[in-house]
């Protein structure tokens, strides 16, 4: 009998978890998540990183529901993910009555006819191109109305932000168009100077920017003649309350009628925002609906758990409230936020992956540009073999773009002639610092008594070798005239593991000695495998064969910072590292670090033996990662703006994090250690930035150096012979 019981007892447990809803939160809710478990709670916390995990999440089943904003909404919307259908929507406590929560308008003199045409040798004030999700103003908001109303003139030569401010020149007389045209620091100085018309109504024609921040100079602009202005709905009803002269103007609307300013309650607009919602899963959505009305009502007459809910889910200031129970696709088509994306002048571009997740990724990033209005468009190639086929596909054109490790640096510029549009910012505690490391008590105290050491090299061409060859020239005890970093290093140490030295993909010359590879280990692989790429992509092995021992892929035990360190531990004399996660990977190979000491910039050995050391004995700090694009690409602004843009719109409180974890993946497109995006020439570059573009400045700087001086020589050969031939003539 008390089987009976206690069968019935499990079973009624297993009703009560089964009836639980869980909601999406991000960490900033622990504590109110902690509080949601309380007493009779039927709805738990499912913790996610941004709101793209959270409608994944709904998708598979692991969450049933949460609040998403206009904009994440939008995200969806394009993405066209399905099971999402919207169930309530949260509106301002002092704004329930209206239907859009943001507007955008045009104003023009109540006298003008014409419709748009006419629009045409008119003064046009916009209200400044100032990004962030917090002023609302999106590049879809701040454009809508150029993008519409100018007809584009599509130049080959020029970059996308370059024919859209040049079409806009054309066809407006005079502006003031203040902010950022272009990320590009350079190109926004250049563009401001070659069409300077677009500056001619502004109080500071020199900075292109009104006297002030404060909206009200946009209608003084808009009153010095006949002009345009493009202001948000609330602007134009707080104008029209403030002046006196409002009689005098009317909302211009996109098919080109007009409406008068003055009283009108629902006036044309030329793009609308509507209200943050709560989206659940379709097979949740009528039962969710109306259990959280009760939810809701308790928690404004009891308190208890559902206060706590509210607090989750509704903003402060808000109240939710009924709507129509459909898809996030048909409710941004209700307010006219349906339309496909089109491109300017045809221009696209290709973003290079190298994993089915990768590119999924990419996929949301993409969405998320279009949502934000972001131009040109972003297309996600179908996935690459590895990094370096994606190098060598924007090496070919067949790809414009991607964002790649450190370590892939000198290969990207020496082998693919590729060059760096934007860096990647890093937290702090993950830069990527080198050091060279030996065993404890060895005869080996300084860099110059490496010479013949058996070296362990994570690999060939990677940032660890780069930072000690340059340090090597800049000592002297590398010679400083020679460009061969493979020959240096092979004539420098003795028998060595640097994997991938032997791999055409790594390098395109005959100098690279056997020795670089001759303390690397082989491998026998009986089954096709999963290996890792340097970017953490796993890719398909080579079934029943002997790897290359010196490849550069997990198949080979010494690749890698871990495989360099476990070459170092069982037989090499030297390795140079990356340091940032070498005590991890001591641990994991049951290695004692204590065994081990640095040899620091100055040439001496550190103070105690262990990694722990300070930033004066790394060979050098630097960034993780950059954006590499072809050297000399007619598209490299663009890709700068597109990418800014982006960065600029995910970076607070964002609705997808680009630069995090996806889908429980490492390093999708980007490092998971990056923060930020910073363009190639900005003037006030982090010190560690600096530090990664000379690393490679150097090379760049060796290879011309190298040039000039064959050029001089073949140019006195040439005259020398030319001097010859002519005494021979004369005889």
């Amino acid at each position: 009998m008390w089987v009976k019981y206690a069968l019935l007892a499990l079973g009624i447990f297993a009703l009560s978890v089964d009836a639980v809803y869980k909601i999406c939160a991000t960490p900033k809710y622990t504590s109110e998540c902690t509080q949601l478990q309380r007493g009779n709670s039927e709805v738990a916390c499912q913790y996610v990183q941004d709101s793209i995990e959270c409608a994944k999440r709904i998708i598979n089943g692991t969450a049933d529901f949460g609040s998403f904003s206009a904009e994440s909404t939008a995200h969806l919307a394009v993405l066209g993910w399905t099971d999402l259908t919207i169930i309530k929507e949260l509106r301002h406590k002092d704004r329930l009555e209206a239907p859009i929560d943001f507007q955008v308008v045009v104003l023009v003199r109540r006298t003008h006819s014409g419709g748009l045409a006419t629009l045409q040798g008119k003064g046009y004030c916009h209200r400044g191109f100032y990004y962030g999700k917090a002023h609302r103003w999106t590049e879809l908001f701040l454009k809508t109305f150029e993008r519409n109303a100018v007809p584009q003139v599509c130049n080959a030569s020029m970059s996308t932000i370059e024919v859209e401010t040049s079409s806009i020149s054309r066809f407006f007389s005079k502006a003031c168009r203040p902010g950022v045209w272009s990320h590009d620091r350079v190109e926004d100085a250049q563009l401001k100077k070659k069409y300077s018309n677009l500056c001619e109504l502004c109080d500071n024609k020199s900075s292109c920017s009104y006297q002030s921040d404060n909206v009200s100079q946009v209608f003084e602009c808009l009153d010095q003649g006949d002009n345009v202005a493009f202001v948000s709905l609330q602007e134009a009803r707080d104008f029209e309350k403030s002046s006196n002269k409002s009689s005098q103007y009317s909302y211009l609307c996109p098919d080109g009628t007009m409406q008068v300013l003055k009283n009108n309650t629902s006036p044309c607009s030329w793009l609308k925002e509507p209200w943050s919602v709560v989206i659940a899963s379709s097979s949740k959505s009528i039962d969710l609906g109306k259990i959280l009305d009760s939810w809701i009502y308790k928690a404004r007459t009891q308190g208890g758990w559902q206060s706590i809910l509210a607090d989750i889910l509704i903003p402060s200031s808000f109240q939710m409230i009924q709507t129509t129970v459909q898809s996030p696709a048909d409710h941004m088509q209700g307010v006219g936020r349906g339309a496909a994306p089109r491109t300017e002048c045809d221009t696209l571009l290709s973003w290079c992956t190298v994993s089915p997740e990768e590119k999924e990724k990419c996929e949301v990033a993409r969405a998320g540009a279009i949502v934000s209005g972001v131009m040109p468009l972003i297309e996600c190639l179908e996935p690459a073999n590895d990094v370096v086929d994606c190098l060598n596909a924007i090496s070919q054109d067949r790809a414009d773009f991607m964002g790649i490790d450190s370590n892939f640096g000198y290969l990207a510029r020496s082998l693919y002639n590729l060059t760096a549009a934007l860096y990647f910012e890093t937290q702090t505690d993950q830069y990527s610092s080198v050091v060279t490391v030996v065993h404890q008590g060895s005869k080996y105290k300084s860099f110059e008594s490496l010479r013949g050491a058996r070296a362990c090299i994570p690999e060939f061409g990677g940032t660890a070798s780069m930072a000690f060859v340059n340090v090597g020239k800049s000592r002297g005890f590398l010679d400083r005239k020679e460009c061969r970093y493979g020959l240096l290093m092979s004539r420098f140490f003795g028998e060595s593991c640097a994997p991938g030295a032997k791999d055409f993909r790594h390098h395109r010359t005959s100098n690279v000695q056997s020795s670089l590879c001759s303390l690397c280990k082989s491998a026998v692989t009986e089954n096709p495998v999963q290996y890792r790429s340097r970017s953490d992509v796993n890719i398909t092995g080579t079934p029943s064969t002997v790897r290359d021992e010196c490849s550069a892929d997990d198949e080979n035990p010494y690749y890698g910072n871990d495989g360099a360190l476990k070459c170092l531990n069982e037989g090499g004399d030297v390795a140079i590292l990356e340091l940032q996660s070498l005590k991890d990977h001591a641990f994991d190979l049951n290695i004692n670090e204590y065994d081990f000491r640095v040899i620091c910039r100055n040439g001496t050995l550190a103070s105690h033996p262990g990694f722990s050391v300070d930033s004066e004995c790394v060979l050098t700090s630097i960034v993780d990662g950059e954006v590499v694009v072809r050297r000399g690409s007619s598209k490299t602004n663009s890709i700068i703006n597109a990418l800014s843009s982006i960065d600029s719109y995910f970076q607070v409180a964002p609705d997808f994090e680009m630069y995090n974890i996806y889908n429980g993946k490492k390093h999708l497109l980007f490092k998971d250690s990056t923060i930020g995006l910073i363009g190639y020439n900005e003037e006030d570059l982090p010190k560690r930035v600096q530090s990664y573009k000379q690393l490679f400045e150097y090379i760049e700087s060796c290879k011309q150096g190298n040039s000039a001086s064959s050029t001089a020589i073949v140019g006195f050969m040439t005259m020398l012979l030319s001097i010859v031939v002519s005494m021979f003539l004369a005889l």
